[in-house]
């Protein structure tokens, strides 16, 4: 599969309880959601999930379309849900905006992974377990698996329960580093 016919969604909505910040924190010399924004926004139409009382891509001025976490307590289920509402292409891939290696290539190498029976590619981490904010799912599929979830209860990787996906290990497996703490930020910025 190529990149055409798919779309970017970059989670931001959250309210980073353990790291408050982290987005704004620099990742070289740029903030990490601008970092993230800029490595995979020319592969295909991206957009930006971020709460509603957010005016950070506004502050780093970003002109990514933004899509509104109604809900940014409630985790990224439903906020691709409300994303899924909004973007019309028929995949998307999903990027946390605290995984701040992850590549446009990164996102092309899960693509080549692509199936014409596939509903998700999911990167898997170094111990096999699936990482649903690193994949490119089928919208649709998506949208049809979460509908027989608890929205309250069960998150993104539920749905893989109900949906026809594959794992992939990344040949970068740097890709995968997520901050969620200082001690994270420092390991990965130091």
């Amino acid at each position: 599969m190529d990149e055409a016919g798919a779309a970017v969604i970059i989670l931001a909505g959250g309210k980073a309880t353990r790291f408050p910040g982290k987005l704004e924190r620099p990742i070289g010399d740029v903030p990490m959601l601008a970092h993230i924004y800029r490595s995979v926004q020319g592969l295909c139409p991206t957009y930006i999930c971020l709460s509603a009382d957010s005016d950070l891509a506004h502050k780093l001025q970003l002109d990514a379309e933004i899509l509104v976490d109604r809900e940014p307590l409630r985790g990224p289920l439903p906020t691709l849900l409300d994303a899924f509402e909004v973007v019309r292409e028929l995949r998307a891939f999903v990027v946390a905006a605290d995984m701040p290696f992850v590549q446009a290539n990164t996102l092309r190498e899960i693509a080549e992974h692509w199936k014409s029976d596939d509903e998700a590619v999911v990167a898997l981490d170094e111990e096999g377990r699936p990482q649903p904010l690193l994949a490119l799912y089928d919208r649709k599929a998506f949208v049809r698996a979460a509908a027989s979830l608890d929205s309250e209860r069960d998150g993104v990787k539920d749905t893989l329960r109900h949906l026809r996906w594959r794992g992939i290990t990344l040949r970068e497996s740097s890709a995968l580093a997520n901050i969620n703490t200082e001690d994270q930020y420092r390991a990965v910025t130091a």
